[in-house]
């Protein structure tokens, strides 16, 4: 089960991270502070998943 809840998060990060990259590479900020947000919201996405990545991984191997 936590697997799955895992994955399902780790879809949804994804499909954010992309839609905020898109929306950055296809100069949508305003100026300099909506650029500086969008970064910020890919890097705590990135965070975000290497973390419940790692958690994946423990919970993997506590299984096994």
């Amino acid at each position: 089960m936590e697997q799955s809840v895992l994955a399902l998060l780790i879809r949804h990060i994804n499909e954010e991270h992309q839609a905020v990259s898109d929306a950055l590479s296809s100069g949508s900020a305003k100026d300099y502070a909506e650029y500086r947000e969008l970064c910020g919201r890919i890097t705590g996405l990135a965070r975000s998943k290497y973390i419940i990545e790692e958690m994946r991984i423990r919970l993997k191997e506590q299984d096994d």
